[in-house]
């Protein structure tokens, strides 16, 4: 009883034993199925990457190989730009569009005349300048500074005499260069885009429309360079409008324009006799009425009896 009581148990730990050792076998070979798969994605993203960055780097050797044939075919066509797409919007700076309006008024009339040009030409540009010597001395100027001066120029405006008003606006125009840089990328690649769709065939249709696709994209283009140098051109300048007066008229002897006496004493007849003739038809039944008097009495005497 006791040796097969001793059989029976060691059967039992070898079975037990040869158990586990396959479960632990079971489990490393899941364990190396699931890094073999782990490894076979890794591998198909990997290839997948290449084969996509194959396709650009293909792209752009077809567009480069194929700028020089279309430059031979027409030669007003464009030079093609290579363009690189950017999730990151440019950096955002304030462009701003100064408009300033200043009144002053000054005892000296002809220094503050002087030293306003001398600023114009420090800071900018005389544009145009309209000034009255006479009784009452005025100047009404238009001057174009540089914006980064604009306020070194206020502050030296200061010597002109006193400051009576003063109007200073800007006007952002950060979104619409923003839109026209937008609009000059997105070209670039309409055209790029164009190009490389409609250089491959030889049909005298394929190739009108080409040509009109072309030059509509180009045009677009212009136009938004155009635009462009247009806003930072007004951003670049700032526009100042500058009145200065003097308040103390000279005394004078009004002297009228003997000249014209004469001619006026004729126009002034002449508009007399123009009168009379509409009144002489009205003088005419006048005389005639007095004179007939005493008959229009005499009739008015019979019709009230």
């Amino acid at each position: 009883m006791t040796l097969s009581k001793k059989t029976d148990r060691t059967r039992s730990s070898i079975l037990f034993t040869c158990f586990l050792i396959l479960a632990i076998l079971y489990n490393c070979n899941k364990s190396e199925e699931s890094t073999q798969a782990e490894l076979s994605k890794d591998s198909i993203a990997m290839s997948s990457g290449s084969s996509i960055s194959d396709d650009f780097e293909s792209e752009e050797i077809d567009a480069k190989v194929e700028a020089p044939r279309e430059k031979k075919e027409n030669s007003s066509s464009k030079e093609s730009y290579s363009v690189k797409f950017s999730g990151i919007d440019p950096k955002f700076e304030r462009l701003l569009e100064y408009q300033v309006n200043l009144e002053f008024e000054s005892q000296n009339f002809s220094k503050t005349r002087d030293d306003l040009y001398k600023m114009a030409g420090s800071f900018g540009f005389l544009q145009q300048s309209n000034d009255s010597f006479l009784s009452y001395k005025n100047l009404n100027a238009s001057v174009w500074v540089k914006t980064e001066k604009l306020y070194e120029f206020l502050e030296a405006s200061n010597t002109l005499g006193k400051l009576r008003s003063e109007s200073i606006s800007a006007n952002d125009l950060t979104y619409e260069n923003y839109v026209q840089n937008v609009t000059l990328n997105r070209e670039l690649i309409r055209g790029q885009r164009r190009s490389k769709a409609l250089s491959g065939s030889s049909d005298a249709k394929n190739y009108t429309d080409r040509e009109r696709l072309l030059s509509e994209s180009e045009e677009k283009e212009d136009t938004a360079k155009k635009e462009k140098w247009l806003i930072n051109d007004r951003v670049s300048w700032a526009k100042v409008q500058i009145s200065i007066i003097d308040p103390y008229q000279e005394k004078s002897i009004q002297v009228p324009d003997f000249s014209e006496v004469f001619y006026d004493l004729a126009s002034f007849f002449l508009y007399l006799m123009y009168l009379g003739l509409y009144a002489l038809p009205l003088a005419f039944i006048g005389i005639f009425i007095y004179i007939k008097r005493s008959f229009f009495l005499k009739l008015f005497s019979k019709d009230k009896n």
